[in-house]
């Protein structure tokens, strides 16, 4: 499943494709957990508005020290004039989390 992460206003990241959802995240950075069950693998999705500027900025991280990044297909590509495209093609079993929202780690 393709999935694509911007950022919309000054506090939303929205996600559109296979899942399409929104998360508030005035004032702080959005940290999403991104993981399939069937693979036992994931990554972290961050997004941040005004690092520099009135603009997002989007990023991947391991899960876990040891654990490897997904070789999932990912790009970048310009969304909005203040916001990058994050496109990640996933498996279709991959859920999203809120970092902190019942999930260990």
């Amino acid at each position: 499943m393709k999935l694509t992460f911007y950022g919309a206003s000054d506090d939303l990241v929205e996600v559109e494709g296979g899942i399409r959802e929104e998360y508030g995240c005035y004032d702080s950075p959005c940290v999403l957990r991104l993981f399939s069950e069937k693979e036992k693998r994931g990554l972290f999705v961050i997004g941040q508005y005004g690092l520099s500027g009135a603009t997002w900025m989007f990023g991947v991280a391991q899960l876990d020290e040891g654990d490897l990044v997904p070789d999932w297909p990912m790009s970048l590509s310009v969304h909005t004039p203040y916001s990058v495209g994050l496109h990640i093609e996933c498996p279709e079993d991959c859920v999203i989390t809120e970092k902190g929202e019942n999930n260990e780690r």
